[in-house]
């Protein structure tokens, strides 16, 4: 039976995993101080689409394909990580690009979209959320729904404030020295996130 009980636990873990440092939240906090809250808008969509799919999924059995074919896992490993490494070093340049000519822009829609598919953290969350909170048997479409709707109603907010939080920093940072600073320590704690999942 779906009740409170069976919905906190849920939010809680929604929650805590949501509002934690990883690679989406780092780098919407770096695309708030570079960009804005209303140009990282696009890539904050692109995360909350992206990661809906990948729940959806994990529902039709994402966990199970990975437990046939491991391979699979290990590749998506390596994209990620190889991929976040050089999005740590996107980050760090940042600060430098407006200076050296070049448009800088934030990521967009269908990137945000794309990267939570090779993006370690959001697939943990996916598979285990569905593997733990879903209710097999008749009740297992109707609480994959409820899932993916906590997460969604929880996830975007607690992004939102990592996105905020990089936007009022970067009001603060018209100084050029400490904006290469703030990026290039973004860049090193999304290089550190990257680096955990494979140690």
């Amino acid at each position: 039976m779906i009740n409170f009980t069976y919905l906190l636990p849920i939010f809680i873990f929604t929650f805590s995993m949501s509002i934690t440092p990883g690679p989406n939240n780092i780098m919407v906090t770096a695309s708030g101080a570079n960009f804005g809250y209303r140009r990282t808008l696009p890539h904050l969509a692109g995360i909350w689409f992206g990661f809906s799919t990948l729940m959806i999924l994990s529902a039709l059995g994402l966990k199970q394909i990975f437990e046939l074919y491991p391979i699979m896992e290990t590749i998506l490993k390596i994209i990620g990580v190889t991929y976040m490494l050089f999005l740590a070093v996107k980050i760090m340049r940042s600060g430098n690009s407006i200076k050296e000519g070049k448009a800088a822009k934030p990521f967009s829609f269908l990137q945000a979209a794309l990267f939570q598919i090779v993006n370690p953290k959001a697939v943990m969350m996916a598979i285990t959320s569905m593997s733990v909170y879903t209710i097999k048997g008749d009740l297992f479409v109707v609480t994959a729904i409820y899932v993916i709707l906590i997460f969604n109603l929880v996830g975007f907010p607690a992004t939102s404030v990592w996105t905020l939080f990089g936007t009022i920093i970067g009001k603060k940072l018209k100084n050029e020295k400490f904006r290469k600073i703030f990026n290039y320590s973004l860049g090193a704690l999304t290089a550190l996130a990257a680096i955990l999942l494979i140690i």
